[in-house]
């Protein structure tokens, strides 16, 4: 149970993080790239750990894979970004390659 909520606020830090960094490349305003610096460390500090539970191949492969799906369907939504069929595909198999884990 405490993996699944150490990996859950794995991969929301590190989504707020990249989201933050995102919006301060558009904004210029210093608050997001300071909040992305702020839960990047706080990625890290989950990371960290997550590394009593599993082996560091397979945190890192959940945290990528989850975190890659949900930043592209945010962006999707939020910044209107086109998701093409090769996006599509390479989700589909992350989701395939993370059942297989």
């Amino acid at each position: 149970m405490t993996f699944w909520i150490f990996y859950f606020l794995l991969n929301a830090f590190d989504v707020v993080a990249v989201l933050s960094g995102r919006y301060y490349v558009e904004t210029k305003n210093k608050f997001y790239k300071w909040n992305s610096v702020l839960f990047f460390a706080l990625s890290a500090f989950m990371v960290y750990k997550l590394m009593a539970f599993k082996e560091t191949a397979v945190i890192s492969i959940l945290w990528i894979s989850l975190s890659t799906i949900l930043i592209l369907v945010y962006c999707r939504i939020v910044f209107k970004e086109k998701i093409s069929f090769s996006q599509a595909i390479g989700m589909a198999f992350i989701a395939g390659g993370v059942l297989l884990v």
